[in-house]
């Protein structure tokens, strides 16, 4: 399986590459929402994990630009310090499939 980590921090993407490598998965890493953009466009990928919060171009924006672009959807989960109801209802409404 083809998997995209997306964040700004260096030490998040490090940490989800090492596990995701570890259980098998084919791991890329994007640091903002434009290099996610970019990736998907060049190569399939089956599940993104996607920060929210991100310089240039942010989660939110990100995920509806690739659910409207690729198919088939990869499978989006929202990545995310911001722990509330409303921020977790936003991120599964724009059609990601879990929030962590």
């Amino acid at each position: 399986m083809n998997v995209l980590v997306v964040d700004d921090h260096e030490t998040n993407r490090v940490v989800l590459f090492y596990i995701l490598q570890k259980l098998g998965y084919d791991v890329d890493l994007a640091t903002n929402g434009q290099e996610a953009l970019k990736a998907t466009q060049a190569k399939s990928y089956q599940l993104i994990f996607m920060d929210i919060q991100m310089p240039l171009m942010d989660g939110m924006k990100a995920t509806e630009k690739i659910l409207k672009s690729v198919a088939p959807p990869p499978y989006i989960i929202a990545v995310n310090a911001n722990t509330s109801v409303r921020e977790k209802n936003h991120c599964l409404a724009l059609g990601m499939i879990d929030y962590i």
